[in-house]
C-alpha cells in the first residue's frame, strides 16, 4: 500500500488527496467553469430545499491551501472596525451614539444570525480579522448605497426594487476583493468560506440599516419600538442570505476552477439579487418569504458541509 510523500499516512492508489493532511498525491485538472455554468448554480442555490445539487467530488487542490503565516490579518481586523466606524458616522453622525440602545437594538439580530452561521463553519474557521473587515465593509458601503437609491428611485421614479441592483454589488464587493487578495484570497478556498464572509458583509450593511429604520420609525415618528424591532429583527436575516449565496457562488467557483475571473462577480450575484428583488417588491408576503429565505439559506449551508466532509475535512482540515 502506498504512503503519503507528506505524514506517511497510508493511502489508496487511486487517492487524489491525502486524507490526513491534504497534500494533493497528483495534479487535479482545473475544470473550465464558464459564466453560463455559474450562473446556473446559482439558481440551484435558490432551488436547494427541494433538490440539492451534486457533491463537488473532484474540487482542486485549493481548498487545501492554507494561508501563508505572514498575512497581514491584524491590519483587516483593525480595518474592520475602522470601517465600521466611520461608517456609522458617515451616516447618521453622533445620533447612533447618543441613541446607543437603539444601536444595540438594530445590531444584536445581524449579529447573532452571523454568530449562528459562523457556527456552522466546523472543520476550518476564518480568522477573525478577515471577518471584520467583511462586517465593517457591509457598514461603510451603506453611505454609498443610501446615495444611489436615493438617486435611482427619486430622478428616475424606481420602485424599492431598484435597491436589490445597487446594494448587493456594494456588499459584494469586498467579499470578492478578500477572495482575490494575493495572500488572504488563500484562506477563501470554497463555497463555506463564501458563506462566511459574504454574510459577515451581509450582518454589517443590515445592522447599520436597522437602525435608520428603528431610529426613523420608533425615535422620531411614532412607531412602537418593539413592533419595529421585531419586523427588523426578521428583515435583518435577508441580507445575510443574499450576500452569503453571492458568497457561495464565489467559493464555488474557486473551488471547482481554482481561481477567479471577474465575470464570476456578475454571476454570483445573481440569486441574491433575485431574493432581495422579490422581498423588496412582494412586502406583503412577509410572513412567507421571511422562513422561505431561512430554509434556503440553512440547505445551502448543509450543501457547504456536506462537500467539506467529501474533501475530508472532517478528519483534517487545513489548519491556519
Amino acid at each position: 500500500m502506498p504512503y503519503c510523500p507528506n505524514c506517511g499516512a497510508e493511502i489508496e492508489e487511486d487517492y487524489l488527496f491525502c486524507p490526513e493532511c491534504g497534500q494533493a498525491l497528483r495534479a487535479v485538472p482545473r475544470e473550465p467553469v464558464s459564466f453560463a455554468h455559474l450562473v446556473g448554480r446559482g439558481l440551484r442555490c435558490l432551488l436547494t430545499p427541494v433538490r440539492p445539487p451534486p457533491p463537488l467530488y473532484r474540487p482542486t487542490d485549493v481548498v487545501y491551501e492554507r494561508r501563508p503565516p505572514y498575512s497581514p490579518v491584524r491590519r483587516y481586523l483593525l480595518l474592520g472596525f475602522i470601517l465600521g466606524v466611520v461608517g456609522m458616522f458617515l451616516m447618521y453622525g453622533g445620533e447612533w451614539l447618543t441613541y446607543f440602545g437603539v444601536t444595540i437594538i438594530g445590531m444584536a439580530p445581524p449579529i447573532l444570525y452571523f454568530l449562528w452561521m459562523r457556527r456552522n463553519d466546523r472543520y476550518e474557521e476564518e480568522p477573525l480579522g478577515m471577518v471584520l473587515f467583511t462586517i465593517g465593509w457591509g457598514i461603510f458601503i451603506g453611505i454609498f448605497a443610501g446615495m444611489l437609491n436615493s438617486f435611482l428611485s427619486e430622478g428616475f421614479h424606481l420602485g424599492g426594487y431598484i435597491a436589490a441592483f445597487t446594494e448587493e454589488p456594494l456588499k459584494a464587493l469586498g467579499v470578492y476583493l478578500l477572495a482575490r487578495h494575493k495572500t488572504l484570497g488563500r484562506e477563501f478556498n470554497d463555497h463555506m468560506d463564501g458563506l462566511v464572509y459574504g454574510s459577515g458583509a451581509g450582518a454589517g450593511f443590515a445592522l447599520m440599516e436597522n437602525f435608520q429604520y428603528i431610529y426613523q420609525n420608533a425615535v422620531m415618528g411614532t412607531t412602537p419600538l418593539p413592533s419595529i424591532a421585531g419586523i427588523r429583527a426578521v428583515s435583518a436575516l435577508g441580507h445575510l442570505v443574499y450576500t452569503g449565496l453571492t458568497g457561495f457562488i464565489l467559493g464555488y467557483a474557486k473551488a471547482k476552477r481554482g481561481y477567479l475571473r471577474p465575470t464570476d462577480f456578475i454571476a454570483a450575484l445573481i440569486p441574491g439579487v433575485i431574493l432581495h428583488a422579490l422581498w423588496n417588491t412582494l412586502s406583503i408576503l412577509f410572513f412567507i418569504l421571511a422562513p422561505l429565505y431561512a430554509f434556503i439559506y440553512y440547505k445551502n449551508i448543509k450543501v457547504a458541509q456536506r462537500d467539506e466532509e467529501f474533501w475530508g475535512y472532517r478528519i483534517r482540515a487545513p489548519v491556519e
